[in-house]
This record gives C-alpha cells, sequence and structure tokens, in this order.
C-alpha cells in the first residue's frame, strides 16, 4: 500500500486525474476507462508539487489521495460509479479554471480548501492537540470538541484516521474505567 499524499503536496498528475474523474463524471456516469488510468509502474512516478516524485504510485493512489481528502465517494471498488462531492466539485472548478487561465504547470496552484461538511479545516498544531487530549488525557470527542472548539466530526476524523482501532479500544475502556471508579 502507498501512503495517502496529502493536497499540499499534489502535483500534476492529481490534478488531471481530478479533471479526468470530472469529466467522467460528467459524461460517463462516473465510470472510470481503466486504460487510460496510469498503473503502479517505478518508471512512471506520481509527479507532486515543486517537481517531487513519489514511486509506485500511479492514478488509483492518487483517487485514494481524493478519497482521503473528501473530494469523491465511490461505493467498493474504483469498477463502480464514482461521485464527486460538494467539495470535489468546487476544488474540479477551480483546477479547470486555473487550467484554462495558466496551461498545464500545476506547480502554482493551490485551492481554496473549502472544509468537509461537519469538519473544521485543521491546522497541525490543532490535530496534535486533539490527539494529546485524546490519548494524555482520555477525553471523548464531545469533551475535545468543547476544549478546542472544534466541530465533533473535526475530531472524531483526526483521531480515527491517526489511532489504530485497537489503541482507540484501550483508550476508550481506561476512561470508562476512570468514569466508574469517580476519578
Amino acid at each position: 500500500m502507498t501512503r495517502i499524499i496529502p493536497p499540499q503536496e499534489w502535483g500534476k498528475d492529481h490534478w488531471t486525474t481530478l479533471l479526468y474523474v470530472e469529466t467522467r463524471v460528467v459524461d460517463h456516469n462516473g465510470i472510470i476507462n481503466n486504460a487510460h488510468m496510469r498503473q503502479r509502474n517505478p518508471k512512471y512516478p506520481t509527479f507532486l508539487k515543486g517537481g517531487a516524485k513519489e514511486a509506485g504510485h500511479g492514478d488509483y493512489d492518487c483517487l485514494n489521495d481524493m478519497l482521503d481528502a473528501g473530494l469523491l465517494t465511490v461505493e467498493g471498488s474504483w469498477d463502480n460509479p464514482i461521485s464527486l462531492t460538494d467539495r470535489g466539485w468546487n476544488i474540479a472548478g477551480q483546477a479547470r479554471r486555473y487550467r484554462a487561465e495558466n496551461g498545464g504547470n500545476w506547480d502554482s496552484f493551490t485551492p481554496a480548501w473549502p472544509a468537509k461538511r461537519g469538519y473544521t479545516f485543521t491546522t497541525t498544531k490543532q490535530q496534535e492537540e486533539v490527539l494529546r487530549l485524546y490519548v494524555e488525557e482520555k477525553l471523548g470527542y464531545g469533551g475535545i470538541a468543547k476544549r478546542t472548539g472544534l466541530a465533533r466530526a473535526t475530531v472524531s476524523h483526526i483521531v480515527r484516521k491517526n489511532i489504530p482501532v485497537e489503541q482507540r479500544r484501550r483508550i476508550y475502556d481506561q476512561s470508562w474505567r476512570k468514569g466508574q471508579n469517580g476519578e
């Protein structure tokens, strides 16, 4: 499995794949043509912002990155129809306009990211604070949301994305016992 590449690192291959998906959603009911997708191949890495390259990362990996960023949805496998989320339509529109005005150089493209529905856009420091409160102070999602001012859905997303399920269960059990003991 390849790493999830965050949107701030995306370059030419992510943005052109997003525009390809937009076209497939509009003209082909969201069905991707596998023949048009760049497969994982060391000879053809994914080009990232600033000219960096990610070997062993193909167009389907770019789709996984977009799924993680909340730009699209798919039920099951990539053989099923893909849909763009409201956020995905917004970013695709920005990308299409940028490409029309600037040609194929994606290095200076930095979209204005709308927050996911029910989510709050967060900085790395805010995410670290959420994880600290969850792990060290054993606060639940609601308590963390109250303390940080973030949406509860955002807190849930940060915790689930960064802490494996087994560790979350242990922390939940510890916090539950702490409450039972009146601590």
